[in-house]
């Protein structure tokens, strides 16, 4: 079965699964399932509540990276060293279009998940 999902390296997240389908498959589902709890944390974010979304930003960064999403892994990981510096500025110039992005990608996934 040919995996194509705007914002993935499907080839990714399979070698990380071992080439195991069901695996990446289940992954898949956890990411979708869990990730909007994740976004809900990053969306107010403030000087006191940097270190949470470091937290955050973190957990993003390996599902993402798991799944083969390459770029929200990179940017999560830039995201969370701005927070882990005390950067609210930089975090703030990101984040919107950050949250933007991975709901996107689950729209992606949720669509391909379902017609397969």
């Amino acid at each position: 079965m040919a995996i194509e999902i705007t914002g993935l390296n499907t080839d990714s997240g399979l070698e990380f699964c071992d080439e195991d389908m069901d695996t990446y498959l289940r992954f898949l589902n956890l990411y979708i399932s869990d990730m909007p709890a994740v976004l809900d944390k990053m969306r107010v974010v403030s000087q006191e509540t940097l270190f949470d979304y470091a937290i955050s930003a973190h957990s993003i960064k390996g599902n993402s990276r798991t799944i083969g999403a390459q770029e929200a892994s990179k940017t999560a990981m830039q995201l969370e060293k701005k927070a882990k510096s005390g950067d609210l500025a930089g975090v703030l110039s990101q984040n919107d279009a950050f949250i933007e992005s991975i709901e996107n990608l689950i729209t992606n996934i949720k669509n391909w998940l379902e017609k397969n």
